[in-house]
């Protein structure tokens, strides 16, 4: 059987896995601030529906 090089699963190494890591890190922290800011762009669009019901 030919097995092609682009096949070859490596192991990472350390600081690539610490890379993956951060990568994670940084896409959770981004999806985090991403809700926060749906959360408040919702709670600002609720407030000003209310103020013009007051007007």
């Amino acid at each position: 059987m030919v097995v092609l090089e682009d096949e070859i699963q490596e192991e990472p190494t350390p600081s690539q896995r610490q890379a993956n890591s951060e990568e994670d890190d940084v896409t959770r922290k981004h999806k985090k601030l991403t809700y926060i800011l749906s959360e408040i762009k919702i709670n600002l669009t609720t407030r000003q529906m209310q103020e013009r019901r007051l007007q």
